[in-house]
């Protein structure tokens, strides 16, 4: 990002705030959502950053977007929130991962064990 900056920062699906915490770097305020209350409770303090539910009201506009690996977990309404609010000169980061799994089963001789799993049900 350079030498931009940014007055409001949005970072969906923030978890602990890693990312948030990250983005101060490049923004006055950054407000981190999540939708797990027991993980913005452990959430990282930092005085320019505040951490709210995915419940907030989102009315208020910033200039600077963030999907830090959450994109995944949204649907096209929740997105459209999310840039709805956008300022139209605002900018939007999408960072996410892909784990490529299949080299190091290959590398062990091992074979995937295809489940289903509901991460966010067993998170706790």
């Amino acid at each position: 990002m350079g030498s931009r900056s940014f007055d409001l920062a949005l970072d969906v699906g923030c978890g602990v705030g890693n990312s948030s915490v990250a983005l101060t770097a490049f923004s006055n305020k950054v407000i981190g959502i999540d939708n797990s209350e027991h993980t913005l409770q452990n959430a990282i303090s930092k005085d320019q950053v505040s951490y709210f539910s995915e419940s907030l009201r989102l009315d208020f506009t910033y200039n600077l977007l963030s999907f830090f690996g959450s994109l995944s977990y949204l649907n096209q309404a929740s997105i459209e929130q999310y840039t709805n609010r956008l300022d139209p000169e605002g900018t939007i980061i999408c960072c996410d991962f892909k784990v490529l799994y299949q080299p190091i089963l290959d590398c062990f001789k091992l074979k995937q064990n295809n489940t289903t799993f509901n991460h966010q049900k067993n998170l706790f």
